[in-house]
């Protein structure tokens, strides 16, 4: 009877746990879902940076070049 016990109480545990562990999955669904998306605006607004970075410096180099020629 001790050993049924034991095996059938090893048995629950691991059912409770893969049980608690989907349920956790599924109530957070939403959240996990949306992280691919929040990755790619991340990327785009990373590049937005970069080009506004890139045109001002560029913009700075012409400027300094007008100033060369007339100077």
């Amino acid at each position: 009877m001790r050993n049924f016990f034991h095996n059938i109480s090893d048995i629950l545990l691991a059912i409770l746990i893969v049980a608690v562990c989907a349920g956790v999955i599924f109530w957070r669904m939403h959240i996990i879902m949306q992280y691919p998306e929040k990755v790619v605006n991340a990327q785009q607004q990373q590049q937005v940076e970069q080009q506004d970075e890139d045109a001002a410096e560029t913009d700075a180099q012409d400027d300094a070049a007008d100033e060369e020629a007339k100077g």
